[in-house]
């Protein structure tokens, strides 16, 4: 039998379609009512896959797709990240990081009350941070993924623990790459804001104010050597008559006081 004269069945929709002519099939190729993965049968022989039958010359070539553009990319990662977010089994991991905003963001705050405030921040952010934990451990072993003891001492190690947490119930690493940041961006503003130079900064400032309390028209004063870093200071003191005195400035840490000595 001829390629022109043969007769050809499909299966659609359960059913068996024919017989049908060659031109016929290639019609219904063409109509995409027969694909590749369409079971066909020649009039002889099993049924078989369109795709590895005498037919599969009348397929088009396959046209793949290119790559997303770089804006789609990310709008799909923004996207995945924000249902991530809201995704109720990596809930905990975000919980994490949300505490860790509140101790930067209140200790940032704090940080004018001196070493009280800050401490003060640093047990709650505790207290959060293990509760948090021991229900996170309480929540796996209920849902039968009960975490190794092993890797719950990565607790010690925040950021390594949620990496082990997303590992062990295989949730996607959001949280870790986000805390990873959240670090990177507290330890840059500590050092900006312990910075000898900021705090060298802050005492000439108070200094001057206290000159400007004493009657003095303080321009400005500039810190000249340091005797004990964080404690004295030699500097000298612009007055708005034009003379320029040596002065020393002290602090007290305990009282968060600082003194000046030379007027």
């Amino acid at each position: 039998m001829s390629e022109e004269t043969k007769k050809w069945y499909y299966s659609f929709e359960g059913t068996a379609k024919g017989p049908c002519s060659v031109e016929e099939i290639k019609m219904a190729i063409q109509a995409q009512i027969i694909r590749k993965d369409t079971m066909v049968w020649p009039g002889t022989g099993e049924w078989i896959k369109a795709s590895l039958s005498e037919l599969s010359p009348f397929f088009p070539e396959e046209l793949f797709a290119p790559p997303l553009m770089p804006s789609l990319q990310k709008a799909n990662v923004l996207e995945d990240l924000l249902k991530d977010m809201k995704s109720p089994e990596n809930r905990i991991g975000w919980i994490y990081s949300g505490i860790f905003i509140f101790f930067i963001i209140i200790n940032w705050m704090t940080l004018s009350l001196g070493r009280d405030g800050s401490a003060i921040v640093l047990v709650i952010t505790g207290l959060l941070l293990f509760g948090t934990f021991f229900f996170d451990l309480k929540k796996m072993k209920k849902e039968g993924k009960p975490l190794p003891f092993v890797k719950q001492l990565s607790f010690l190690i925040l950021p390594w623990y949620i990496w082990q947490r997303s590992a062990h119930l295989g949730l996607k690493k959001y949280p870790f790459y986000f805390f990873i940041g959240l670090t990177v961006i507290w330890t840059i503003l500590a050092v900006s804001y312990f910075a000898p130079e900021r705090e060298q900064a802050e005492f000439a400032n108070e200094a001057c104010e206290i000159a400007r309390r004493n009657n003095y028209d303080c321009v400005k004063v500039k810190i000249t050597e340091t005797v004990k870093k964080g404690e004295n200071y030699k500097a000298v003191i612009y007055l708005g008559n034009g003379n320029i005195e040596s002065i020393t400035i002290s602090y007290n840490s305990k009282l968060d006081r600082v003194t000046i000595w030379g007027l």
